[in-house]
């Protein structure tokens, strides 16, 4: 194996699992009770519990990164320009995703709970906070697979 191709799949892992740490230690702070109840947590420390959990997830997601751009990053001559946004794309998505699950458990708390029924029996900002947690996952996962998608497109092979 190459040893460009090695530095690449460990600086996908590292940047995964510093993206995931970093977000889920905002969201196990913002809502505790997410993790209770999705993940059926039930323990003091669900914060760093959180934050290893977003490890895990971000290594896993840094892999599978390096794993598809990694052809293509043995073949270009300035891929970095390409990779950079990768971060971004995932921050950003996981922003815009905790709003919109925000805005969706304050604007009709009815219809947020009854469609995510996990979330039944919070109230106020409980809810919101519930609602802001499960955007924010899932806007940093399709952030990062559009991200990818999107580093696939632009890294041109001579």
């Amino acid at each position: 194996m190459q040893p460009r191709l090695i530095r690449f799949a460990l600086a996908c892992w590292g940047l995964g699992a510093a993206l995931g740490a970093g977000l889920n230690a905002v969201l196990g702070a913002l809502s505790p009770e997410y993790f209770r109840r999705v993940m059926g947590w039930d323990f003091p420390g669900i914060g760093s519990a959180a934050v290893l959990q977003g490890v895990v997830e971000g290594t896993v997601y840094g892999l599978l990164v390096a794993l598809v751009l990694g052809a293509r990053w043995l073949r270009t001559k300035s891929p970095l320009a390409v990779l950079l946004p990768l971060p971004l794309w995932s921050t950003l998505a996981a922003l815009a995703g905790g709003l919109l699950g925000a805005g969706l458990a304050a604007l009709n708390p009815d219809y947020f709970t009854a469609t995510f029924p996990l979330a039944d029996g919070l109230l106020g900002s409980s809810l919101t906070a519930f609602g802001a947690v499960g955007g924010a996952i899932n806007g940093a996962l399709l952030g990062a697979a559009f991200g990818t998608l999107a580093a696939w497109s632009r890294l041109r092979t001579p």
